[in-house]
């Protein structure tokens, strides 16, 4: 375990709203990390049952626990802004609600962090379904400078798999509360803008994927909201790079992506369509083209082959 007397406070961000049992096994996960000290800001998002009473059994005296509960519900971003803003860790860390860490997490991100000269770092995230089986693993492989690399797609993912200095923070700002989709792809663009990013390779985040009702699998935020905004957001930094066509052509392709997961296959064709005009030079446009093409057959086909070679490879 970490020197307590040494080692810099960590703040761990976690919204919540209307989650009980899950925000239970989130907060538990925090609790069993190798890591201390820790202070633990739970932001309640004004649900109907309060969360607060769920966390009054914690006795941890290297956690210090801090709930904090919305007049009215604004929303996952303002959430973690306000949890931004009460944080006093040296070291800040997200986590929703209905995700959790392995043990070791926040021990091997301060060492990746440190070890790098980085502003922050991101672990792979294992994706399960509702009865625990691995559905993916995400890849944690790029660090250093990766501005241009976050442009093209987020392979970051989740905001769970993230650890940010403070200082950091106080240089990018808050999270854009305007977004209710992508808001994690726009912040570590602008997070990447400075400082270095450090990769930790292992799942060290379980990513619990419900069948219904996440934010990320309703297509009309994104479409009509989320996607012009973050063009507009990326494309002044894609200019500086030279690839503001390439850029559009990727989150052109993302928002296919979600209508097709969501079973808008006619849009989803015309996205990929686009992403192909914008960038013709990507073989996976070609292929979800045809995935969206193949309407309801094609698609869970695709997803069925991809299913199995990650067991394959897991």
């Amino acid at each position: 375990m970490a020197d307590t007397q040494r080692d810099p406070l960590v703040s761990v961000v976690v919204p919540t709203y209307d989650r009980p049992t899950a925000v239970t096994r989130a907060v538990r996960s925090v609790l069993n990390q190798t890591y201390r000290p820790i202070e633990l800001i739970v932001v309640d998002d004004h649900s109907p049952r309060p969360v607060a009473d769920a966390l009054q059994p914690i006795d941890d005296e290297d956690v210090r626990v801090i709930p904090i509960r919305h007049e009215e519900n604004r929303g996952g971003n303002a959430a973690r802004n306000t949890g931004l803003e009460a944080a006093t860790g040296e070291f800040i860390a997200f986590l929703d609600d209905d995700d959790e860490w392995l043990p070791e997490k926040l021990e091997r991100q301060i060492v990746a962090i440190d070890h790098e000269d980085a502003g922050f770092a991101y672990t792979a995230v294992r994706n399960v379904d509702p009865d625990g089986n691995t559905v993916s693993i995400t890849s944690s492989s790029h660090s250093g400078a990766v501005t241009k690399q976050l442009l093209f797609g987020n392979f970051i993912g989740t905001f769970s798999a993230v650890m940010v200095r403070r200082s950091v923070i106080e240089q990018a700002g808050l999270l854009d509360e305007r977004l209710p989709s992508w808001q994690d792809w726009e912040y570590y663009v602008r997070l990447s803008r400075y400082c270095r990013c450090a990769a930790v390779p292992e799942p060290l985040v379980v990513r619990h994927n419900a069948p219904t009702g996440q934010i990320s699998r309703s297509i009309e935020p994104k479409r009509e909201i989320s996607y012009p905004l973050l063009l507009e957001r990326l494309r002044p930094i894609a200019r500086e790079y030279d690839v503001e066509r390439k850029m559009d052509g990727y989150v052109t392709y993302a928002l296919g992506r979600a209508a097709l997961s969501n079973g808008d296959y006619a849009g989803a064709r015309r996205d990929f369509i686009r992403s192909i005009t914008r960038y013709p030079f990507e073989p996976s446009f070609y292929l979800y083209l045809a995935a969206a093409a193949g309407g309801r057959y094609a698609y869970p086909t695709l997803r069925a082959v991809k299913r199995h070679l990650t067991r394959l490879t897991t």
